[in-house]
């Protein structure tokens, strides 16, 4: 750069004495940091176009549901990762053990198993006293779509919808719900100890009311109604109340654990040979160790993006022959294949050269504990 024209950025840097290496370092990280956010910025414009795409019809109450999938699927741990996703190799490569990855992964992992068991259990309920009724989880069903407002609908016999749910596992955000347009008309369903905590919230905001004078709040009022109309609960099937937030997320750690191991044994067996050799040095330890394992960054990301490249192709095989067959509707495929360009960008990135980060850090560390994921 002209040094009558420096940038602004080196003369800032220049003033408070930093070094011509670590001017250059600087500068690379934030071209690094405007590089993430542009991509960053294209993947949300994949997503926000293929929300558009995805406009599947609205299948609500009286709709028909044709060859319903949810009721095919009688493993209650195959029902948990077609409902919450499979955990991806490229997560796997960025948190190296299973705790710092449910830590980010918990919130909407639990949302989902919350879905998936309770449907499981309610189905199960209604066979055994020989109903007709049936739940479905309208992100597993083709017709549905995945961006249906609904997160549980039940049929009768003939598959015809007789009934919405919508369910979330904190007090918060089941109050949110009541107001949200899209859910209208839908039954609120949330966990034992948060419709507990409702219920003692209102109670609390009943007796200040009678105390003070000012009638109760709208929001109280309406959440009053829900609860007595039936419409806010903890029960899906009479009788069969639902599980605690803690329940819920015991059991979706476990089957995510599951998860997570079976994926990386997986990567270490059929990944391309840098990241096999990455990968077998963890699960080839013994239990309790743990050991530091230092990987070429630029190895990983190559692996990384094979293995991304691997992964999307197999995903949108298996989606063309589910559409084939009638499984997945057109619009849904579409949706998909949009966000797959999306993946593919990033996986591209991954190869593409990376200045900022050469002089920022040669190698990267993964400190991954082998107890983890040796453990059944």
């Amino acid at each position: 750069m002209d040094a009558g024209h420096q940038h602004p950025i080196s003369s800032e840097i220049s003033r408070i004495g930093f070094a011509a290496d670590q001017r250059l370092a600087a500068i690379g990280l934030l071209i690094c940091l405007a590089g993430v956010r542009i991509s960053e910025g294209r993947l949300l414009t994949d997503v926000d176009r293929a929300r558009r795409i995805a406009r599947t019809p609205s299948f609500r109450v009286g709709s028909l549901i044709n060859d319903p999938k949810t009721l095919k699927i009688r493993d209650l741990g195959e029902l948990f990762r077609l409902t919450t996703g499979n955990v991806r190799p490229r997560s796997i490569l960025r948190h190296g053990d299973f705790a710092p990855y449910w830590k980010v992964s918990y919130p909407g992992r639990s949302g989902k198993a919350f879905e998936a068991f309770e449907a499981y259990r309610a189905n199960r309920k209604l066979a055994r006293m020989g109903r007709s009724e049936r739940l479905l989880i309208t992100a597993l069903e083709p017709e549905l779509g995945p961006h249906h407002p609904a997160d549980i609908v039940m049929t009768i016999a003939r598959g015809e919808i007789i009934k919405e749910f919508q369910l979330k596992t904190g007090a918060k955000a089941t109050i949110e719900a009541l107001d949200d347009s899209r859910y209208s008309g839908m039954t609120f369903v949330t966990p034992r100890d948060s419709l507990e905590e409702i219920r003692t919230d209102l109670k609390k905001a009943k007796v200040k009311a009678a105390r003070r004078g000012p009638p109760l709040s709208n929001k109280w009022q309406k959440i009053d109604r829900a609860l007595s109309e039936g419409r806010l609960t903890d029960e899906i099937v009479p009788g069969l109340r639902t599980r605690s937030r803690g329940q819920i997320g015991r059991i979706a750690e476990r089957y995510t654990r599951e998860l997570y191991e079976a994926v990386s044994e997986r990567m270490a067996k059929y990944a391309p040979e840098p990241l096999k050799q990455a990968m077998s040095s963890v699960l080839s330890g013994e239990k309790g160790s743990k050991r530091l394992v230092l990987v070429p960054l630029k190895t990983v990301r190559r692996a990384l993006a094979v293995a991304d490249f691997v992964f999307i192709g197999y995903q949108t095989h298996s989606d063309v022959q589910r559409y084939r067959k009638g499984e997945l509707g057109g619009e849904v495929l579409a949706a998909k294949s949009v966000l797959r360009v999306g993946e593919l960008a990033v996986a591209i990135l991954l190869l593409s050269p990376d200045p900022g980060t050469k002089l920022i850090e040669d190698h990267a560390t993964l400190l991954v504990d082998s107890a983890t994921c040796m453990s059944a």
